[in-house]
C-alpha cells in the first residue's frame, strides 16, 4: 500500500517539478541566448541592451522587435509571459499525465516556480 501511495505522489509531484523547472531555467536563466550562439546565431542589439537592461529575455525583446507581424508578436509574448508559458506547458504535460489534473498541474507549478524564484533570488 505504501508502494502505491509514494508512485501516486510522485505522478503528481513529477509534472509540477518538470513545469517548474522550465519555467525557472526559462525566465531566470540566459540558456536560450547562449545556446543560440553555440549554433552562431547572434543578437548583438538584444546583447546590448542586455547590458543596459539585465532582466531583458530574449523573446520580450524579439517581441517588441516584430510588433508589425502580429502573429510572430503574439508567440513571442505567449513565450514571455510565465503565466501563459506555464498553461501551455501543462497543457501538454497533462495530456501524458492525466488532464483531469491541469488546473493542480497550473496551480502548483506557478507556486513551485515562485519558491524557486524566491530561494535563488531573494532580494
Amino acid at each position: 500500500m505504501k508502494e502505491v501511495l509514494e508512485v501516486a505522489v510522485f505522478d503528481l509531484i513529477a509534472p509540477v517539478g518538470l513545469i517548474a523547472s522550465f519555467l525557472f531555467i526559462w525566465f531566470k536563466t540566459d540558456f536560450l541566448h547562449s545556446y543560440l550562439k553555440l549554433i552562431n546565431l547572434n543578437f548583438k542589439e538584444y546583447e546590448d541592451q542586455a547590458i543596459e537592461n539585465p532582466d531583458l529575455l530574449l523573446v520580450e525583446h524579439l517581441a517588441c522587435k516584430n510588433q508589425a507581424n502580429r502573429v510572430i508578436f503574439f508567440i513571442f509574448k505567449l513565450l514571455s509571459c510565465p503565466f501563459c508559458l506555464a498553461a501551455w506547458l501543462c497543457l501538454g504535460v497533462s495530456l501524458f499525465y492525466s488532464i483531469k489534473l491541469i488546473g493542480f498541474y497550473y496551480a502548483f507549478s506557478l507556486i513551485a516556480y515562485r519558491i524557486l524564484e524566491k530561494t535563488f533570488f531573494d532580494d
